[in-house]
């Protein structure tokens, strides 16, 4: 007989004569749902003036307004003033043309849509055909094009996708780019980034980024700017030219500063731009002090001081978000890696040795060691936490009010930041672009990455009255069945709809947009075209899927290209999760949950932790076994796990009775705990069990047992069974 599925609701349920006693998460702090949708557009083409207003987004997709509506106070924490309406892109790099010295980037966010005298904007490229500029995405002796698995098509030579504005009669007409594949083409041009605003984007967060390690390699001839490729240097020409551009554009934006400033702006109607920096060599020199930065006569940077120095002086400068961490080890902290950086270290070590002379000024970490330096565990996670560095520039910062975002850190990095958020009375933690772990494991033996977002990180988030990027992603993923969306589009809107169903009703996470655009990142696939559901693991089935798609769409280029900008944010994918039926208040009040999360961090009367406590925040594990009679038989909990995570307890049979051992993740008894119960069932061979809303537990049985789990139908447990716990 085949195994079932049942769900049970409730705060406990008995099995097996067994009670699960659990503490119960709660919802993390909602918004009330208002009335109407967000100022916007209905998706129709139009010219870009600074003037220029359209219908609203057409408000759909209600499924549990009731229930957020409910829970809109967000545990009980008051922000002064009225609820922000709009929505947020927590995570983008508009200005990424001046970051790798300009040599990456094709199209930029000035001029007009073709291109004028002040740039380039969306004009077509040449594909870097030969014999012609090869200006951009171009790199010594080819080496990028060499890295497997990045799936890059728009980069080297890339003669099948060049165009992008087309001008015939249309200001929104491209073919070929920007798409949701493009990774070395403008997708922030400022006419989208206006037509995003007038749909209802209210806040966005702006990352300057670099990588020294790729800009070293990049076509010397495509120097646009010089900083020697150094990372401090490109973040100081990009917060340079945010201010420029936010200057240009000051009827409908403005830079953020404290999060009163936001609420001003915001309720003004302009988009809040909040500045952020996400680096590897941040800081890279200095003392942790203050000590003074040297410049010569020409304003010029001789020495940049202490680091102390340096964190005052870019908040001075307005940014407001850091990352500590982003592509490798830093002097403050360990990453979480991924396949994308191994495969560039690898290939540009082949490369170096075979081409010396061309990559003599190529430095890479770890002097060509085994995993390239890095000390990492036997499932590749990272060992290497939080230095004393780090925790000195962590808590600095933390004193001068800026949100520290955990983006990019190890698993343990993120466990000692945590610590010092819980000794600042939960200081709010930040995840600015998050994939969340439990959507992405499709393959039962495929090992999470670390770099994706694991349950107990998320719920150390909510905890501090932080919040979550959700990026808008390109994978195919699990399908959560509560979101009321057909999972049957692999990489589309519909994909990011369990994703975010996940984190917003399972994980009941405050979540908003992070597209990560200009950062290397595929964005959400169309869901009609040739190109619609290409994330699905093989021509039939993606033939299959797109037959499947039959609504209208939304009228947008969003339906053809997928989310291939950031003016495709709003009457693209917020209109598509809408028309699908989604519920989508947590996203179209992501603005007001980012200023809620800034205000705590600046408010020196918070207190913690945010809202009632999960169960770990009271014991590291508090989860007991009772027999039928309701006697405790054991206790199963730890002061020395790293909780909240991942657990095991596992029941075998002994000559007295029977031994229960807890396990962490990598199988280290944690505690034991040996008994003769005479009524409890003895053949509960083991289960596990993780912490949350949702409790997975799965039951077994000895081969040889008869499964009479006190008086359940056994065949109900015949082989493997699992069986989910609902917690409201």
């Amino acid at each position: 007989m085949k195994s079932k599925r049942r769900v049970w609701r409730g705060r406990w349920r008995a099995v097996g004569g067994c009670t699960l006693l659990l503490g119960l998460f709660l919802a993390p702090w909602g918004v009330a749902l208002a009335s109407g949708g967000a100022p916007g557009a209905d998706g129709r083409r139009a010219a870009v003036s600074e003037s220029s207003s359209a219908s609203p987004i057409e408000a759909r997709g209600t499924r549990g307004a009731a229930e957020r509506s409910r829970r809109s106070s967000r545990d009980g924490a008051e922000a002064s003033g009225a609820i922000l309406e709009g929505f947020a892109d927590v995570h983008n790099h508009v200005f990424s043309e001046y970051a790798y010295q300009g040599a990456w980037y094709h199209g930029s966010i000035w001029g007009a849509e073709g291109g004028d005298e002040e740039g380039v904007g969306m004009s077509s490229c040449d594909g870097n055909r030969r014999g012609g500029p090869q200006d951009h995405a171009m790199s010594i002796l080819n080496v990028i094009c060499e890295v497997a698995g990045w799936g890059m098509d728009d980069v080297c030579l890339h003669q099948e996708r060049t165009h992008g504005f087309v001008a015939e009669g249309d200001p929104r007409n491209y073919t070929d780019w920007p798409n949701a594949m493009s990774f070395a083409h403008q997708q922030y041009w400022w006419g989208h980034l206006h037509d995003a605003w007038t749909d209802g984007l209210r806040l966005a967060v702006v990352h300057f980024t670099n990588f020294k390690i790729l800009c070293d390699v990049l076509e010397p001839d495509n120097y646009r700017y010089d900083y020697n490729c150094e990372d401090m240097g490109a973040v100081d020409l990009q917060i340079e030219m945010a201010h420029a551009f936010v200057e240009r554009h000051s009827s409908w934006m403005e830079i953020a500063y404290t999060p009163a400033d936001a609420r001003r702006i915001i309720g003004e109607g302009k988009l809040a731009v909040i500045l952020a920096i996400e680096i590897t060599d941040l800081f890279e020199t200095g003392e942790m002090d203050y000590a003074p930065m040297v410049v010569d006569e020409q304003g010029e940077i001789i020495d940049r001081g202490g680091v102390l120095t340096q964190l005052q002086r870019y908040y001075d400068l307005g940014v407001r978000v850091m990352q500590i961490g982003h592509e490798l080890d830093s002097r403050f902290a360990g990453v979480a890696l991924y396949s994308q950086v191994y495969a560039l270290l690898a290939t540009l070590v082949e490369w170096q040795e075979a081409h010396p002379r061309a990559f003599a000024h190529l430095e890479l970490p770890g002097d060509r060691s085994n995993n390239y330096g890095f000390d990492l565990d036997e499932n590749g996670y990272n060992n290497v936490g939080l230095s004393e560095d780090g925790a000195i520039l962590v808590q600095a910062m933390m004193d001068l009010g800026m949100i520290v975002d955990i983006s990019h850190l190890s698993h343990k990095s993120t466990e000692d930041v945590f610590e010092i958020a819980r000794a600042n009375q939960y200081y709010p933690l930040f995840h600015s672009h998050a994939k969340l772990s439990d959507a992405l494991s499709i393959d039962e033996d495929v090992y999470p990455l670390e770099k994706w977002t694991p349950r107990w990180i998320a719920d150390r988030i909510r905890v501090t009255g932080g919040m979550v990027g959700l990026r808008t992603q390109n994978e195919r993923v699990n399908t959560w069945p509560e979101s009321g969306v057909a999972n049957n589009c692999d990489g589309s809107s519909r994909s990011f709809a369990q994703h975010y169903a996940l984190g917003d009703q399972g994980w009941r996470l405050p979540l908003a947009f992070a597209v990560d655009m200009n950062g290397f990142a595929q964005q959400t696939r169309p869901r009609f075209g040739p190109e619609a559901c290409n994330s699905a693991p093989d021509t039939a089935t993606q033939m299959d899927q797109q037959s499947q798609q039959t609504d209208a769409g939304t009228g947008t280029a969003f339906d053809r290209i997928g989310l291939g900008h950031i003016g495709l944010l709003g009457r693209g994918l917020l209109q598509d999760l809408k028309n699908l039926g989604l519920d989508t208040s947590n996203l179209e009040h992501s603005a007001e949950s980012f200023v809620r999360m800034w205000e705590r961090a600046t408010d020196p009367s918070r207190s913690g932790p945010f809202g009632p406590p999960p169960i770990w925040e009271e014991s590291p594990i508090n989860v007991g076994l009772e027999d039928a009679e309701g006697r405790r038989i054991m206790s199963a909990y730890t002061e020395d796990a790293a909780l909240p995570g991942h657990y095991t307890l596992l029941a075998s049979a002994t000559a007295e009775g029977m031994r229960v051992d807890l396990r962490d993740e990598k199988g280290t008894i944690l505690s034991s705990v040996d008994y003769s119960p005479t009524s409890m069932v003895t053949d509960m061979q083991w289960f596990t069990f993780a912490f949350g809303d949702i409790l997975t537990l799965k039951l077994g049985c000895r081969a040889d047992s008869s499964c009479d789990l006190a008086g359940l139908d056994a065949s109900f447990f015949d082989g493997q069974t699992e069986i989910v716990l609902e917690y409201p």
